[in-house]
C-alpha cells in the first residue's frame, strides 16, 4: 500500500499550516515536522517546544516530531519529554543539508562519522519507549558513508528510514543519485522510504516503476508547488490502467494548470490567513508570513515580474485584498 509523507520545510510547513493544508487537500498519510527547537546541551524541555507538532488525537494526519541533535544526552531529554506528551515517534534527521548545521556537526554532518552515530543509537534506543526513525541522505561528501551506515544499521531496532539520494554539500542542486538509492536498498535489506524530487506524476511513475518495492514517498516542495499531488498519485495507484503506462514515466507531457486557477487553492489561502490572524500583533507581521507562503508555494515563479514586486511591496491587508483579486483575474485569463 503506498504511504505518502509530507516532508519538512522550515518556515513554511509549520503547525498552522499543516493543518489547514490536511483540511483542504487530502491524500496524507503522515507529516514530518521541521526541526524542534531543542540543541545539544539542553536541561530540560518546556511543553511550550513541543507544541509545533498535533498530537495523535489532534490530527488527521500522523504528525512525526523531528530531532536535530548529535549528543545522546539532548536526545534523551528530547525523546522523554515527547513521549511523556503522549507522543508515539520521533524522527532523528541526518540529511539537512544546511552549512551552519554542518557545522555544528549535525544533520548530513553527521553522516561521515559511523561510529558516532551507532553510539548515539546504542545509547537511546534501550531507553526510549516510543518509536525512533531516521531521515539521511547519501552522505556527506561521498555516498560511500551511507554505503557503510547501511549494513551495520539494519541490526538496529528503528521504525523507518526516509532516504534524500543527494550528497549533503549537493544542497538541493543536481540530479539525485537513482543508483546510489538503489544500492542503498540493497545494503540495508530493509523497507527505505523514498524522498526526492517528486514533483509529478510522471515524476512518481518513474520512480515507482524503477523502485516497484519501495512503499513509502516523502514529498516536500512537490506537495506545495502542486497541492493536489497527493490525490493524482493515490488516484493512478488505484486506477493503475486510467492514464499512461508506469514505464513511460515522466516522458509524456501533462497538461499544465496553475494551481491558483482552484476554486480550492484561493479557499486554502484565505482559511490560511484567517487561522494566522491571532497568532501576528502586527499586520505588517502577518503580511509577510503571507508574502512568504506565497512565494514559496503553488509554483509562483511563474508569477510575471511586475507582479511578484507587487507582491513584495504589500503592507496591509486592504492591499493584499485589491492584489488578490488582480492576480486571480491575471490566472483566470491564462
Amino acid at each position: 500500500m503506498i504511504k505518502l509523507i509530507m516532508a519538512p520545510l522550515e518556515g513554511v510547513t509549520d503547525k498552522t499550516f499543516r493543518s489547514c493544508y490536511y483540511d483542504h487537500f487530502p491524500g496524507l498519510n503522515a507529516a514530518l515536522t521541521p526541526f524542534l527547537p531543542i540543541p545539544d546541551g539542553v536541561k530540560r524541555v518546556p511543553l511550550r517546544n513541543l507544541k509545533q507538532v498535533a498530537l495523535p488525537s489532534e490530527s488527521p494526519v500522523h504528525e512525526i516530531p523531528q530531532l536535530l541533535v548529535s549528543e545522546p544526552s539532548a536526545f534523551l531529554i528530547a525523546g522523554r519529554a515527547l513521549e511523556r506528551a503522549g507522543y508515539r515517534e520521533v524522527n532523528w534527521n541526518l540529511g539537512c543539508p544546511s552549512r551552519g548545521v554542518i557545522r555544528k556537526g549535525k544533520g548530513s554532518g553527521l553522516m561521515p562519522h559511523t561510529d558516532h552515530i551507532l553510539e548515539i543509537l546504542d545509547a537511546v534506543l534501550p531507553e526510549l519507549n516510543i518509536n525512533l526513525s531516521m531521515k539521511i541522505r547519501l552522505g556527506l561528501e561521498s555516498r560511500d558513508e551511507c554505503f557503510r551506515l547501511l549494513p551495520r544499521l539494519r541490526e538496529y531496532p528503528i521504525s523507518g528510514l526516509t532516504l534524500h539520494p543527494r550528497l549533503g554539500t549537493q544542497m538541493y542542486s543536481g540530479s539525485v543519485d537513482l543508483d546510489g538509492f538503489e544500492k542503498a536498498l540493497e545494503l540495508y535489506g530493509k523497507p527505505i522510504c523514498y524522498n526526492g524530487d517528486i514533483r509529478s506524476p510522471g515524476d512518481f511513475r518513474s520512480l515507482k516503476a524503477r523502485f516497484p518495492q519501495v512503499e513509502e514517498w516523502m514529498i516536500g516542495r512537490g506537495l506545495l508547488a502542486d497541492p493536489f499531488l497527493a490525490q493524482k498519485i493515490l488516484s493512478e495507484v488505484s486506477f493503475p490502467d486510467i492514464g499512461v503506462n508506469a514505464d513511460e514515466g515522466a516522458d509524456i507531457a501533462e497538461p499544465v494548470i496553475h494551481p491558483l486557477t482552484h476554486r480550492e487553492v484561493r479557499d486554502f489561502i484565505d482559511d490560511l490567513l484567517k487561522r494566522m490572524k491571532g497568532q501576528f500583533q502586527r499586520e505588517i507581521a502577518l503580511i509577510n508570513y503571507l508574502k512568504g507562503i506565497l512565494l514559496f508555494t503553488f509554483e509562483l515563479e511563474s508569477m510575471p515580474s511586475e507582479f511578484r514586486k507587487e507582491l513584495l511591496s504589500l503592507k496591509t491587508l486592504k492591499e493584499w485584498e485589491k492584489f488578490r483579486y488582480k492576480i486571480y483575474e491575471y490566472f483566470d485569463s491564462q
